[in-house]
């Protein structure tokens, strides 16, 4: 879970980081982001899962950083942090996902990541998000057959029905995955289990007629995985 904080001002920001990490448990869980200005979020360029922004802020203020925010991204949840009720009407304009007020409350904190995590759980992991050169996908993971690192040392995603490049590495793409689903078989590539045809030595063949490396460590890992992909989806062969 990758949360980003954007706040001016610095005990603000001190507040919501043991705020989260008290709700979720441990930073393990959750991986903190910190920026004073919009400005800053927008440069780190990165796909957050939640976003907390204060409106009031002296640069590029909350609501003009949100709007650029979702040229790239129309759905990451906006949580707004701020003590002026004026601006809640522009902030819908842009879609937030919630409101905290000043000054700062853990309960309501809580209130809100638990209404994020029933959202999260509603989509029960059938869709990620990745940064590709043309912008944001969000991708099936049903139609999703593999992904691996080019000769150009860049992720390479092939679907059901299209191929591109990512812009994120080989394993924050694997940590966003069901891991039933999905198999790190060598360090440059993952496998939908779901299209997996058979095994030759290191090489597992796909129902398309592709194939990908398969460590040889891994091997015997690997064929534990299969097979209980395969007795708890009922698949023959």
């Amino acid at each position: 879970m990758q949360i980003a904080i954007c706040d001016d001002d610095r005990e603000t920001l001190e507040w919501l980081s043991n705020a989260i990490t008290h709700f979720f448990g441990s930073r393990e869980k959750a991986r903190l982001y910190f920026f004073t200005d919009g400005g800053e979020l927008l440069e780190a360029d990165k796909n957050f899962d939640l976003i907390f922004l204060d409106i009031e802020m002296k640069d590029l203020n909350g609501i003009e950083t949100a709007r650029k925010i979702r040229i790239s991204d129309p759905l990451v949840p906006i949580v707004y942090v701020t003590g002026y009720s004026k601006y809640w009407k522009s902030a819908y304009q842009v879609h937030a996902f919630d409101f905290i007020e000043k000054p700062l409350k853990e309960t309501e904190l809580h209130r809100v990541l638990s209404d994020f995590m029933r959202s999260m759980e509603k989509k029960e992991q059938k869709t990620i998000r990745l940064s590709a050169e043309d912008g944001i996908v969000f991708e099936n993971t049903d139609d999703i057959y593999y992904f691996i690192i080019s000769k150009k040392k860049r992720v390479f995603v092939k679907t059901r029905r299209k191929e591109y490049i990512a812009k994120e590495n080989l394993m924050d793409i694997y940590e966003k995955l069901d891991k039933k689903q999905f198999y790190l078989s060598h360090r440059s590539a993952i496998v939908n289990l779901n299209y997996v045809d058979h095994i030759r030595q290191y090489d597992i063949y796909l129902v398309n007629g592709e194939w990908l490396p398969l460590s040889q460590k891994k091997r015997k890992d690997f064929l534990l995985k299969i097979n209980e992909f395969v007795c708890r989806n009922g698949k023959e062969g």
